[in-house]
């Protein structure tokens, strides 16, 4: 009698990569799906294994969110914890519940949301808040099965729009990377600058996270780290030299662009290397949920001797890893804030000749892992952009271009194919035609017009936090600001009004008249108020900060930072960071190219 093969070397048994997709009851082999993904089965017999296939779960086709009482707006009290309720359905129909999704806040400093949905308002203001089944701790997938079935695919919710009742405070702090060894900090409540604080080295990228818990330093020797409830150092990594180009909204990592060895440093805010990519970068911004990060890259920023940009698109995800796409030459203007990210974060939107969008549904046959491309282009318009910013109502992208004939104005209203789709206001991706993954095209509308400026560069698009209304019968809109730079006296600040629901036609732009206009060439850098009562924004010329009235648009205070003026090494300096351009004395002052604000309590 010949034996069975489990007499000889025992019995099959079956585990599951993913528990959280599916079990396996180890004595009948049956199989319970769980929560939606897709994972990889094994089996082994007498110490040895191999892959028996794989076994997908339902993914979601729906995902609902609101507030307690069913609405998806209304107001919520500081120091009030609520809870959002939120409804998932699968692709039959029904209702998932236990998934782990991330919800983001749109304005994180003054709503928080946790991972159980639950959001409290610290301070006054408003927000949007989504909530994402993102890969691969919700609908996971091997990356070798993305789209199988519909799992490995991210979905987006429906926005909650809160408003936060009350006015704050805040604090600034005031920087002027390559031009000045110090920073400035500032208490509204107060009325006068602090005392400024000398970094270890000129500087030449500045930037906080978004809990305002840490500002980041970067420079060609270390990165350097304060701390904003002490100004004080927390900490210098001469192992991550470079440019600050993004730190991540939770403040869990930081990305630092060394631009001599051509290396990404992805890092914790303590220090340790989590991930290294070879690659220049212009410009960089994480998604609300701190679980995706776009990188720009230009051949434009290949000026005065700088060699090694070119046009690419560079996309970290923790479940893809490093990507990159390339770009046409489309010359985006070199360290212009040149990506917007789309709310909910489905994309990113980059300046260019054209101004293009890749969205985060992957293209390619399922199971064949070479033909994917994980963040297509998504929209393609027809505006010739330098700088880009992104409204938080999530409704339009805003860009400018400077050219012969003055400054041109975007408003590109995106329109998320939603409804088209039967999923209400989920963001799904589309439906496998002929067997291949579709990716996520958005719509839009195009609205321009000119800006009158004397401007050389433009530096910032700077979108309001939240909507404004200038009384009870207007309706809510959104602001924003243009900065740039300049050389002629009595120089304006463009701002343009944009009624919040509407992304068919063209707002209204103005101009502030800021106080002391005959000696300012330029508004140069800026930054709202937490509470999205003030704008902030320093200028050339008198090296103040002028405070700008976001109902009235009028200039109502100023305040001169002093920010002192490094030496160049051609001028004595020992540093090579110091790009400032001549002969400082010791009273030589440079205005602040970088401003960064968080809430305060005024009491």
């Amino acid at each position: 009698k010949i034996p069975t093969c489990e007499n000889s070397i025992g019995t099959m048994t079956y585990t599951v990569g993913t528990s959280s997709v599916a079990t396996i009851n180890s004595e009948t082999n049956q199989i319970t799906a769980q929560l939606p993904g897709t994972s990889v089965i094994t089996a082994s017999i007498a110490g040895s294994g191999s892959s028996a296939g794989y076994f997908s779960t339902c993914p979601p086709a729906k995902i609902t969110v609101a507030l307690a009482n069913g609405a998806t707006s209304g107001t919520v009290t500081q120091g009030v914890t609520q809870s959002l309720v939120t409804n998932v359905v699968d692709t039959n129909g029904n209702t998932i519940t236990g998934l782990t999704l991330n919800y983001q806040s749109t304005n994180p400093l003054n709503l928080t949301a946790s991972s159980t949905g639950a959001i409290d308002a610290a301070f006054p203001g408003s927000a949007s808040v989504y909530a994402v089944c993102e890969p691969g701790t919700c609908n996971p997938s091997p990356i070798n099965q993305v789209g199988v079935q519909g799992t490995g695919l991210s979905i987006a919710s429906n926005p909650v729009d809160v408003a936060i009742p009350g006015t704050a405070s805040a604090y600034m702090w005031f920087g002027a990377p390559g031009q000045s060894q110090y920073f400035v900090p500032y208490e509204l409540i107060t009325g006068t600058p602090g005392s400024t604080v000398r970094l270890p080295y000129v500087p030449n990228s500045m930037m906080m996270d978004g809990t305002g818990t840490d500002l980041y330093f970067g420079s060609q020797t270390e990165l350097m780290i304060y701390a904003t409830a002490t100004n004080s150092l927390a900490g210098q990594y001469t192992s991550i030299p470079g440019v600050v180009l993004a730190v991540s909204p939770a403040n869990s990592e930081v990305l630092v662009n060394d631009q001599v060895r051509h290396v990404f440093y992805l890092a914790t805010s303590t220090g340790t290397i989590q991930a290294t990519f070879g690659g220049m970068g212009v410009s960089a911004q994480w998604t609300p949920d701190s679980q995706t990060l776009y990188i720009v890259d230009s051949s434009a920023a290949n000026v005065n001797g700088v060699t090694g940009h070119t046009d690419t698109l560079y996309v970290y995800n923790a479940n893809t890893g490093f990507t990159s796409y390339p770009l046409s030459s489309s010359s985006p203007a070199p360290n212009a804030q040149s990506l917007a990210i789309a709310i909910p974060s489905v994309g990113a939107y980059i300046a260019g000749a054209s101004t293009v969008a890749h969205t985060w549904c992957p293209t390619g046959t399922p199971t064949n892992y070479s033909s994917m491309v994980f963040y297509p282009q998504g929209d393609e318009v027809n505006a010739d952009t330098d700088v880009l910013a992104a409204t938080t109502d999530g409704q339009h992208i805003l860009g400018a271009s400077l050219g012969s004939g003055g400054i041109s104005f975007s408003d590109i209203g995106v329109i998320l194919p939603d409804a088209a789709q039967d999923n209400g206001n989920s963001v799904v991706c589309p439906a496998e035609v002929g067997g291949v993954l579709q990716p996520l095209l958005l719509s839009h509308t195009l609205n321009q017009t000119t800006v009158t400026a004397n401007a050389t560069s433009l530096n910032q698009i700077v979108t309001s936090p939240a909507a404004v209304s200038s009384g009870t019968s207007a309706a809510p809109y959104s602001l924003s600001f243009l900065t740039y730079n300049g050389a002629t006296a009595g120089a304006t600040l463009p701002y343009y009004q944009q009624t919040v629901g509407n992304t068919q036609s063209l707002g209204t732009v103005g101009y502030v008249t800021l106080s002391g206009a005959s000696s300012i060439t330029a508004p140069i850098a800026g930054a709202f108020s937490p509470d999205n009562t003030l704008f902030f924004v320093s200028t050339a010329g008198d090296n103040k900060v002028h405070y700008i009235s976001t109902t009235t648009l009028q200039d109502t205070q100023q305040v001169t930072p002093n920010l002192p003026a490094c030496t160049p090494v051609s001028a004595g300096g020992s540093d090579p960071g110091c790009l400032y351009n001549g002969t400082p004395t010791s009273t030589t002052v440079v205005p602040a190219t970088v401003i960064v604000t968080k809430p305060r309590a005024t009491t």
